[in-house]
């Protein structure tokens, strides 16, 4: 092994036998996330990662619940790197996830996406009674909401449009039938 005689950030990266070298080992991996799989403390914002299920055992005084808001095999966005923090006498790795507020143990996600078809969890509907108006921000609706449509609640959400399109006509909230039958006030142009 040869002596490192000078600091350099590509000591770290992985040298193909053709003498070139890459962050990580493009013959085995697609993506820089991908050969991190098993290291969330290098977990970077915007990283893709696919909810497993909630099987594992975690510290639930630390963590939050994610089968509360995450769909299986849905693929989900990090809003900021991992965090490590001190907690209970030892040091733990958690994430946090687009859309969401809850600090979230890794090991219930991975970065690789899978290499069949899988079906994500399907929730149906989970807001039974939806508001005139998008629910504000982490409460006990929009975590319903997030999950039943899998995350991607933005600014750019139509949510009157979503619940009409979601739901059968009978299933329409008051407001919304309302809504849908008041005449138009629209005038026509004069020619």
């Amino acid at each position: 092994m040869d002596i490192i005689r000078k600091f350099s950030f590509k000591n770290a990266w992985y040298e193909h036998p053709d003498g070139s070298s890459s962050k990580y080992n493009t013959d085995v991996y697609n993506s820089e996330s991908e050969s991190n799989n098993d290291k969330p403390e290098k977990w970077e914002r915007r990283y893709t990662v696919f909810y497993l299920g909630n099987d594992l055992e975690y510290d639930k005084d630390i963590f939050d619940d994610p089968s509360e808001v995450f769909l299986k095999y849905k693929d989900y966005v990090l809003s900021s790197r991992s965090e490590i923090f001190y907690a209970k006498g030892k040091f733990h790795v958690g994430i946090r996830i687009n859309g969401t507020e809850g600090l979230y143990y890794p090991n219930h996600f991975t970065t690789i996406a899978h290499k069949d078809q899988v079906d994500t969890e399907n929730p149906g509907i989970l807001l039974k009674d939806p508001p005139p108006k998008v629910p504000e921000y982490w409460s006990k609706e929009y975590k319903l909401l997030y999950k039943e449509r899998g995350g991607n609640i933005n600014e750019a959400f139509e949510y009157v449009d979503y619940i009409r399109v979601t739901r059968k006509p009978e299933e329409y909230p008051e407001w919304l039938t309302k809504m849908l039958n008041e005449s138009s006030k629209a005038k026509p142009r004069k020619k």
